[in-house]
């Protein structure tokens, strides 16, 4: 059977504004001010505040300007949850499709002390997780501002092979 593969990060201090968390195509960085662009997250001088706002944005199931900014998205290849722990917030990102797959995603931040750790336990094969890779291909051939035309011949090269 297929296991989803998961990474952690701990919040022990607080983040700066300014500061990043990038998972896959999309990165979140942290506001003090006004809420300007997708995958703004509202920073407050709060590790926990901080931690809920950017699973809230993970997620997209915040308020647009109260936690993120507006244009942020529910990421499509994960999701994550926050838990407190003696003054740590933790937090647990999740692949949302099985599969060895997931262990490779890409991550890295500007500020944590142990860093957001790699994703790990995933296991077997894609099956459905083939959605999750095109979602993923898709947010990486967008954030490239590729014409439509080159964004469609670069799925079908990853996908169909044949088609090409």
């Amino acid at each position: 059977m297929a296991t989803q593969a998961t990474a952690f990060l701990r919040f022990s201090v607080d983040p700066n504004p300014d500061e990043t968390v990038t998972i896959g195509a999309i990165t979140y960085k942290f506001e003090q001010n006004t809420l300007d662009a997708p995958y703004e997250v509202k920073w407050v001088p709060n590790n926990q505040t901080c931690a809920e706002n950017l699973v809230r944005a993970i997620n997209g199931n915040g308020t647009v300007g109260v936690h993120y900014a507006a244009g942020t998205v529910a990421h499509e290849v994960v999701e994550a949850s926050w838990i407190e722990n003696e003054g740590d917030a933790d937090i647990t990102i999740t692949v949302r499709e099985p599969g060895a797959f997931g262990n490779h995603i890409h991550h890295a931040d500007t500020f944590f002390d142990t860093g957001i750790s790699a994703f790990t336990g995933g296991t077997g094969e894609a099956g459905g997780g083939a959605a999750a890779i095109q979602a993923e291909l898709q947010n990486i051939l967008a954030s490239m501002q590729l014409s439509a035309g080159v964004q469609q011949a670069l799925r079908e090269l990853a996908f169909d092979p044949d088609t090409v």
